[in-house]
């Protein structure tokens, strides 16, 4: 969306929001983030209306990103973000490569997918939706040159046209303007190549976020004529208002979202199951703040090299003569909660923090009855080991990081013992202290 089309962000307060709740056969998926992080403004300012970002695949700490729409021409920027970075609050332009035969209409949304291809979306349709002529580009991501200063490189591209499907008959491309939308996210998956958009808007102009996806299989990247996107599900339940960007994770199994005001995380892929089942599921949802508190249109959202912190980019202000773009980071804090069940009379609990920090586990008997174990001493690796159990039961948890606490609310996660019991010494893991039960106050 243009910059004149932007809707002013209301501020929000960032708390960290807990991930969603493992499964005994899909335990590390926990995230924990901290508040949204301003990184600093690009030293370049080609680039006011930055509307996606992805991470390079051939260069780390490296992303690329690229203009809206307006009088550009079709190129992609690239821009660093290392840790000496971070620290500096310097976002340093790298270069651009030029996309040869390509032509930039309503550029909004950048994606990796197999192979080494990277993916630009040109399927801004403003309503009320009149474009027959939407299009998605890919070009094999080149190895910047070690240069003084910035790379202009100039590459050779390929595009499918592609168009929504007619109601009436799936197969065919839609005809109406009222049967199009406005979509600004695109993501790949990084195995099969299958590409998905979501939509922002309808026709009418009312939000919408319909979930569509175009097989890599049925891809024609050599005919004029447009490749009918195929509707997977409605989103719109769970990501409010308008969805402006999105990536997958390097290994397929989790899918970022983002509107204005905050991102939402899908995912994970349950074991043996299809890609697609990921969306069954209501997402982590995250504030994302700093952008809303200063009024910057948010455009752009994915992983960083990581896997774990989030990037995210913003158009430069409206109103300012300060043609650079934004980044900011929401960094992870907590991940990947597991249990491993020992016997029938204990189990472990394992995660990690980003930071050191002392550790604690609660746990809840079928009864009701509420216990802990806990181990003051700092760590960034935790192994809580509950000891006392009864074979073949169910126990609720939640695990305690200094401050953090996960989950925040809802229901608790729950772990099951073996059925048959075992002899084993009754051990704590926090040392000589023996689980007692939750004060009024710590419940």
């Amino acid at each position: 969306m243009h910059r004149a089309g932007a809707i002013a962000a209301l501020a929000a307060s960032a708390l960290l929001v807990a991930g969603s709740v493992p499964t005994a056969a899909e335990p590390w998926v926990t995230h924990l983030y901290g508040p949204q992080q301003a990184v600093g403004r690009s030293t370049t300012d080609e680039v006011p209306e930055a509307s996606g970002v992805v991470p390079s695949m051939r260069r780390q700490n490296v992303y690329w990103t690229h203009n809206d729409s307006g009088a550009y021409r079709p190129r992609v920027y690239a821009f660093r973000l290392s840790p000496e970075d971070r620290r500096r609050g310097t976002v340093p332009y790298l270069g651009r490569v030029e996309l040869l035969g390509a032509r930039i209409m309503d550029w909004e949304d950048i994606a990796a997918g197999p192979d080494g291809f990277i993916y630009v979306l040109d399927g801004g349709d403003n309503p009320p939706c009149h474009r027959i002529d939407k299009r998605i580009y890919r070009f094999k991501e080149p190895a910047l040159p070690d240069t003084d200063g910035p790379a202009a490189l100039r590459l050779g591209c390929q595009w499918v046209p592609f168009e929504y499907p007619d109601p009436a008959d799936s197969s065919r491309p839609a005809a109406r303007s009222e049967d199009r939308y406005d979509a600004e996210t695109l993501f790949v998956h990084p195995r099969t190549g299958d590409m998905y958009i979501v939509t922002k808007l309808r026709s009418n102009g009312r939000p919408v976020a319909r979930l569509y996806k175009l097989p890599a299989g049925a891809a024609d990247w050599s005919s004029r004529r447009p490749s009918v996107l195929r509707f997977v599900t409605d989103l719109s339940d769970h990501v409010s208002h308008m969805v402006t960007a999105g990536d997958v994770s390097s290994d397929g199994r989790r899918v970022l979202l983002r509107n204005y005001w905050a991102m939402y995380r899908f995912g994970p892929v349950p074991s043996g199951e299809p890609f697609e089942t990921i969306f069954e599921q209501p997402p982590l949802r995250h504030p994302l703040p700093r952008e809303a508190m200063q009024l910057l249109q948010g455009e752009g959202i994915c992983w960083a090299h990581d896997g774990r912190d989030v990037v995210t980019v913003t158009e430069s202000p409206r109103g300012s003569a300060d043609d650079a773009f934004r980044v900011f980071i929401a960094p992870w804090r907590l991940a990947n909660v597991r249990v491993e069940r020992d016997d029938a009379s204990s189990a472990t609990v394992v995660w990690q923090t980003a930071e050191p920090a002392p550790s604690r586990v609660d746990y809840r008997t079928p009864d009701g009855q509420l216990l802990f174990e806990e181990n003051p001493r700092l760590t960034t690796h935790p192994r809580m080991t509950l000891s006392g159990l009864e074979p073949a039961t169910c126990y609720g948890y939640r695990v305690r990081a200094g401050a953090l606490l996960w989950p925040l609310g809802g229901a608790w996660p729950e772990f099951c013992t073996a059925s048959a019991p075992a002899t084993v010494p009754e051990t704590s893991a926090a040392g000589p202290y023996p689980p007692r039960p939750l004060s009024a106050a710590e419940r």
